[in-house]
C-alpha cells in the first residue's frame, strides 16, 4: 500500500511539473515578442574630431534617423535603460535552464515509476517450504543450507548428482538435487550453514527410497536457478537444533541410514582413496571425552 501511495504522489507531481513547463514556455514567448532595444544593433559611438573634419571639408550630410515605433511594454516587464548589460538575456538563459531541469525531473520520475512497477510485477512471493509442490511456478524460499553431500553417480543413467538439504525459518526441510555440469558451476554456491533466497526452482516428486527428509517433493537446482545470498532474520547456525552424540556411542546408535549430530576435532586426515564411484578419506578425530576414534 505504501508503494502504491508513492506512485500516486509521483504521478500528481509529474502533472504539476508538466503544467509548470507549459507556463514557462508561454513566458518565454512573451519575452521574445517584447525584446528590449538594448538587444538591437547599436550605432557606432559619435566621434567629435571626425565630425569637425567633415564640417570643414563640407562632406557632412545628416543621416536620416530610423523611425522607431512606440511599443507599449507591460508594467510587469519594465523596459531596461540603454547601454546596460543584457539582463534579459541572462534571465532568458535561466528560464531555459529551469525548463531543462524540469524536463529531466519528469524523465527521472517516469523511469523510477517504470522501474518500481517492473520490480513489483517480477518479485515472486516468499512462501514456506511446506507449501512447495510441482504446481508452484512463481515463488521464493528463504533457507539455510543444512547439508551438501558428495558428488555421486547414478548406477542406471551414469549421471552425476549432488544432494543438499535446506531448512526455512519455520523448521521445515526439503531436499534438493543438482545434476551434471551444474555441480561444478554451483561449487562455490549453497555453502553449508549459509542462508539464501532461492526462486522458481523446478519441483519434482521424490521416491520414498531416495528421501532424506520427510518432504515428499524435492527441488531441482540448476545454474539458471535464481539464488541470492542474503542474511535472514531468525535463521542462523545458532538457531538450529542439534542432538550431539559422543563418539563412543556412535557405534551403538548408528543404524543404517540414520543421521546423527557429532561435535569433534580432527587430528589428522589421510589420503583420498577411490572406492567404486565414491571417494573415501580416513580421518582421526577426538571429542570432549578425549577418546580418539577412526572415522571413514
Amino acid at each position: 500500500m505504501a508503494k502504491r501511495n508513492e506512485m500516486d504522489e509521483m504521478r500528481v507531481n509529474m502533472v504539476a511539473m508538466q503544467k509548470s513547463i507549459e507556463d514557462l514556455g508561454n513566458m518565454i514567448k512573451t519575452l521574445i515578442m517584447l525584446m528590449p532595444e538594448n538587444l538591437m544593433p547599436q550605432r557606432a559611438p559619435f566621434n567629435n574630431e571626425r565630425m569637425n573634419q567633415l564640417y570643414e571639408e563640407d562632406w557632412y550630410e545628416e543621416e536620416p534617423q530610423p523611425v522607431r515605433q512606440n511599443i507599449e511594454v507591460p508594467t510587469t516587464a519594465p523596459r531596461p535603460p540603454l547601454n546596460v548589460e543584457q539582463p534579459a538575456t541572462d534571465k532568458y538563459k535561466t528560464l531555459q535552464d529551469q525548463i531543462e531541469e524540469l524536463k529531466q525531473t519528469v524523465s527521472r520520475s517516469k523511469e523510477s515509476g517504470a522501474k518500481l512497477d517492473k520490480e513489483r510485477r517480477m518479485a515472486p512471493p516468499i512462501v514456506s517450504i511446506e507449501d512447495i509442490n510441482p504446481s508452484a511456478k512463481c515463488y521464493t524460499i528463504e533457507v539455510i543450507v543444512l547439508e551438501k553431500g558428495m558428488q555421486r553417480t547414478t548406477s542406471k543413467m551414469s549421471r552425476s548428482y549432488q544432494r543438499i538439504v535446506l531448512q526455512d525459518v519455520e523448521g521445515n526441510k526439503i531436499q534438493g538435487t543438482i545434476f551434471g555440469e551444474d555441480i561444478t558451476t554451483l561449487e562455490n554456491t549453497l555453502r553449508v550453514h549459509s542462508t539464501y533466497a532461492i526462486s522458481n526452482a523446478s519441483v519434482d516428486k521424490v521416491d520414498i527410497q531416495h528421501r532424506i527428509v520427510a518432504h515428499k517433493f524435492q527441488l531441482i537446482i540448476t545454474a539458471r536457478t535464481p539464488i541470492e545470498a542474503k542474511q535472514i532474520e531468525g535463521l542462523t547456525i545458532r538457531t538450529l537444533d542439534f542432538n550431539f552424540t559422543t563418539l563412543i556411542d556412535i557405534q551403538n546408535t548408528l543404524d543404517g541410514d540414520q543421521k546423527i549430530d557429532a561435535l569433534f576435532a580432527i587430528l589428522n586426515v589421510g589420503p583420498c582413496k577411490k572406492v567404486k564411484n565414491s571417494s573415501v578419506v580416513d580421518m582421526r578425530i577426538i571429542d570432549q571425552g578425549l577418546n580418539p576414534q577412526l572415522l571413514l
